[in-house]
């Protein structure tokens, strides 16, 4: 993929790495869609394949709520009693079990480690990468503050510099700016 450039290299590294992280974390939600899916959590005799894995609760009823305003709740959700001033308010009857945190926590984890752990892969596949691939920048040396004279504007004598103080060098394009 490097002979895209490096950016083309990394996005498909990105995308199976996180397809990977995603996959992986689905298998580690299935305790919980299944806790869901069971009349442990709401066992109500309705079945709809959306909301079957997911954690919307189907069974309600209403209680007692003595200090409930109307205007603090949606019509449908507050019911008045015979005599107007008991007021009963719908409520959610599905039981949440303790395992369920544990899996949901363990999911995130797994989840926010993956990131870090992209972040440091990412960085070493970019220098691979860049390795890789060579550049101009690769053979380029840049030159910062040179003498103030008429030879150090010469190319030629740039070259000669070079080429006499080290060995086996070769120096093909000498430009200055």
């Amino acid at each position: 993929m490097s002979d895209f450039g490096i950016g083309v290299g990394m996005y498909f590294k990105t995308i199976r790495f996180f397809g990977c992280v995603t996959f992986l974390a689905g298998l580690l939600s299935v305790p919980t869609m299944l806790y869901y899916q069971s009349p442990d959590y709401s066992p109500s005799d309705e079945f709809n394949i959306v909301n079957s894995l997911s954690a919307v609760c189907t069974t309600t009823k209403f209680q007692p709520c003595p200090t409930c305003s109307e205007e603090s709740w949606s019509e449908g959700r507050i019911l008045f009693g015979m005599d107007g001033d008991m007021k009963f308010i719908l409520v959610n009857d599905c039981k949440l079990d303790n395992i369920f945190g544990v899996y949901s926590l363990v999911t995130m984890i797994f989840v926010i480690i993956s990131v870090y752990v992209f972040v440091y892969l990412q960085r070493r596949y970019r220098i691979y990468l860049d390795e890789g691939e060579q550049t101009t920048s690769d053979y380029s040396i840049q030159i910062r503050n040179p003498p103030n004279t008429e030879s150090a504007k010469d190319p030629d004598t740039w070259k000669a510099y070079f080429e006499d103080r080290f060995e086996n060098l070769h120096v093909s394009v000498c430009t200055i700016a």
